[in-house]
Parts: structure tokens; C-alpha cells; sequence
């Protein structure tokens, strides 16, 4: 919600704070605000093309919060808790983005594996949220597109 609000302590909204290195944490290169941080950067842009690619869906991504939100929410055209399922996929992208992120910044980590990160937390959350969601990780990691019925 917080980046819907654009609430997050992204670098532009702590300038506002006094910290003054605001650049891209993941290009360097950018003002990091949300939707830069999120969507607009190349390795954001990539790991949501990667997202897309995995459910075999072609796809315009949107820089901007709501947008990206609105768009991927009507794509694809499925309902119900396959829409909750799919919904989660966009959150759990969302958080590991974030959290990675943190990780560069405090821990000055390299990030590798954030694709496969998301998988994973996605398929956590919906098999915990959802007790009718009885795909295998091996099924969610492959077919993901089957087990949300699109």
C-alpha cells in the first residue's frame, strides 16, 4: 500500500528527510523514486519481463504504480481466486524488489536469483492463503499459467 501511496522510502522521498545520495541503488544512474526503483529501472524492468516471460504473457509494463497495478491486475482475463492468486505474484514482485533493494543498500549484497526468489514467495503465499491451491512447487516453478487456469 505504501507504494501505491508512494510512502516508500525510496531515495527521492528520503531527500526529504536530509539523506542526500539519491541515485539508483540498482543503475546508478537515475533518481531512485518508486516507480524508477520498481519499474523503470533496467534490472526492475527485467526481473517484470522475466515475470511476464515465465507466464508465457506478452505485455506492455507500466512506470507508474497505479498503472502497473491497474494493468496487471485486468491481465490476464481470469477471476475469482485465480485473480487473488495472480494478484499475489504482482505483490510478491513488488516485496522482493524492495527487500533486494535494502539488501544492496544495508548489507551491500549482490542480488542473484530474485526471479526464482519471487516464484518461490509467491507460491508461499498462496499456498498459505489459500488451503484450495493444491499445486506442487514443481508445478508452480514450471506451468504457473496452469495452476492459475490461464
Amino acid at each position: 500500500w505504501k507504494a501505491l501511496l508512494n510512502m516508500i522510502p525510496s531515495k527521492c522521498n528520503l531527500i526529504k528527510r536530509k539523506v542526500f545520495n539519491i541515485s539508483s541503488a540498482w543503475c546508478g544512474e537515475d533518481l531512485e523514486n518508486t516507480s524508477h526503483l520498481l519499474f523503470g529501472c533496467y534490472y526492475a524492468y527485467s526481473v517484470w519481463l522475466s515475470i511476464f516471460a515465465w507466464f508465457n504473457v506478452s505485455t506492455v509494463l507500466h512506470n507508474s504504480c497505479h498503472e502497473n497495478f491497474a494493468h496487471f491486475i485486468r491481465f490476464p482475463r481470469c477471476s475469482g481466486r485465480d485473480r487473488m492468486r495472480w494478484s499475489v505474484v504482482w505483490l510478491a514482485t513488488i516485496w522482493s524488489l524492495w527487500l533486494a533493494r535494502n539488501d544492496v543498500i544495508f548489507k551491500d549484497k549482490v542480488v542473484t536469483d530474485l526471479v526464482e526468489l519471487i516464484k518461490l514467495r509467491s507460491w508461499s503465499w498462496i499456498k498459505t492463503k489459500d488451503k484450495s491451491f493444491f499445486y506442487p512447487f514443481s508445478a508452480w516453478f514450471s506451468f504457473p499459467g496452469v495452476c492459475l487456469n490461464f
